[in-house]
């Protein structure tokens, strides 16, 4: 049974007409829904990808962690009033990036390619939205 990793929410209609939602983090599903193109532009089908598999479960796994912590408000690597220069070196600057540079980015982060056709400004947008 393959697993898929989703990115964002959404709700699929199989052939036998019931809605199924999917939240995101992993799941286990059933062929015909990970070979659904509509599955395919909101999630990452993990089937062939044991190591994939295990990453995308770590990651999810982090997100909770970090998520525990932003609500205790504590925060270690706060403490260090150094941290916030490392901080800012992690974020990549992406104004000084190339149209290609941004779609690799893109594709990259979200698993998936940006259209063809969209411009280095809307690329930039995208790029900037998580990362504000």
């Amino acid at each position: 049974m393959p697993k898929i990793h989703v990115h964002k929410a959404f709700r699929l209609q199989t052939s036998m007409n019931a809605w199924t939602p999917f939240e995101p983090g992993v799941h286990d599903v059933s062929e015909e829904v990970a070979g659904h193109w509509y599955t395919r532009e909101h999630a990452s089908v993990l089937e062939d990808a044991p190591e994939a598999t295990k990453q995308a479960e770590d990651a999810e796994a982090v997100g909770e962690t970090e998520g525990e912590v932003a609500e205790s408000g504590s925060d270690e690597a706060g403490d260090d009033p150094d941290d916030g220069a490392g901080d800012a070196a992690q974020a990549p600057d992406f104004d000084a990036m190339s149209e290609e540079e941004l779609r690799a980015y893109l594709k990259e982060r979200d698993g998936k390619s940006p259209h063809p056709k969209t411009g280095r400004e809307k690329l930039l947008i995208a790029a900037k939205g998580d990362a504000a």
